[in-house]
């Protein structure tokens, strides 16, 4: 059983109303619930099976304007978790794949602009496929990952290519240029892509660079200096 039912409905979360919020947990939440029960009662009895549910990167990240997406997405992981716990002394693999951008419907509320940045967020730099995900899903039901259970793999995650610089930037020149740069990067990315420079993605993606070349700098002036 492959759970791959998804939807997204965006609000600013003061503004989210109750019927965004139902609909969404009842499509990504409850009918994965739902079907992961009805379908693994016929695989605990006969001691074997393979359940893989469909969570998001934004499980982990919460995103923007999305609470329910998030929260829903949040349950899929924690319900793979605990049914990957109970069933799997009956023989049922449980596992949960993490999709990032992937270009399906979903991303048609974008502008080409922002998938160009979506794309260059991701280390290979390009938005995944729906066979990316679908290949991935496909050797959790395989027996070649008979061993694996309660596992969440994140299909095209968003480590920015720009950490390796600014971590670099921070080890060698101290934690200020770190903090700089760090923080002018992403900023200065999303204008070259003509995107405003204070999109929100910019700037949360900003203040984590920055913080992490502010930390590469204050680990390299902390550890013990060699004796001429």
């Amino acid at each position: 059983l492959v759970n791959n039912a998804g939807t997204i409905l965006r609000k600013p979360a003061a503004e989210h109303p109750d019927e965004y919020w139902d609909r969404v947990i009842d499509i990504n939440l409850n009918s994965q619930f739902i079907l992961a029960r009805e379908f693994g009662k016929d695989m605990v009895a006969r001691g074997y099976g393979k359940i893989v549910f469909t969570a998001s990167l934004l499980t982990f990240q919460g995103g923007i304007t999305v609470p329910g997406y998030a929260a829903s997405k949040g349950g899929v992981a924690q319900l793979a978790k605990a049914f990957a716990n109970e069933w799997a002394p009956k023989g049922v693999n449980v596992n949960c794949i993490a999709p990032g951008v992937i270009d399906t419907r979903m991303m048609d509320e974008h502008s080409e602009e922002t998938k160009a940045l979506l794309a260059q967020e991701t280390p290979l730099g390009r938005l995944g496929t729906p066979q990316d995900v679908a290949r991935a899903a496909l050797w959790l039901c395989d027996e070649k990952s008979s061993f694996i259970t309660g596992q969440i793999p994140e299909i095209g995650s968003m480590l920015c290519p720009m950490h390796i610089p600014v971590l670099l930037c921070g080890f060698i020149c101290g934690w200020p240029w770190g903090l700089a740069v760090g923080f002018a990067a992403p900023l200065l990315r999303s204008m070259t892509l003509s995107m405003p420079p204070f999109f929100p993605k910019a700037i949360c993606m900003a203040f984590e660079l920055a913080t992490y070349g502010m930390i590469a700098g204050i680990l390299y002036r902390a550890l013990p200096k060699k004796k001429s």
